[in-house]
């Protein structure tokens, strides 16, 4: 049973949608956001930010994060979700807001291919994005 209305799934499904192309990864995705929800933690999603961006960047800096820390529209300064959905989310990602799988997972990283790190812990998240900047340098 999820805690969301049917918009606020559809805005849930827009930044799943936005984080991973891959649906196994979507559903993963998606039970971390509720964990976050449930928790009262912020999403701290990237593609929150990216949508407050002129252009895409290829990576994000504390700098942008803080350029918008007023705006409703980031999640690292703002609990809960966006004020509206940041794009036209597909049939996978509306599935996994509506079904988030059962998981204990607090944090995931993008690893490089398009997948992502998945991770209960703070310490084990901040060891993936360490090997993951590593191995893209």
């Amino acid at each position: 049973e999820t805690i969301l209305d049917d918009y606020e799934t559809i805005i849930l499904a827009s930044i799943i949608q936005a984080e991973s192309r891959y649906k196994t990864d979507m559903d993963t995705i998606s039970s971390v956001f509720y964990n976050r929800l449930y928790d009262n933690e912020k999403l701290e999603a990237d593609p929150t930010i990216q949508y407050l961006l002129p252009k895409h960047k290829q990576k994000l800096l504390y700098e942008d994060i803080n350029e918008y820390e007023n705006n409703p529209y980031n999640t690292y300064t703002h609990h809960g979700l966006t004020p509206t959905p940041i794009n036209n989310p597909g049939l996978d990602a509306i599935h996994a807001a509506l079904f988030p799988p059962d998981t204990k997972y607090k944090f995931f990283v993008a690893d490089g291919s398009g997948k992502h790190i998945f991770n209960r812990y703070l310490e084990g998240h901040n060891k993936a994005k360490y090997n993951v900047s590593r191995k893209s340098k």
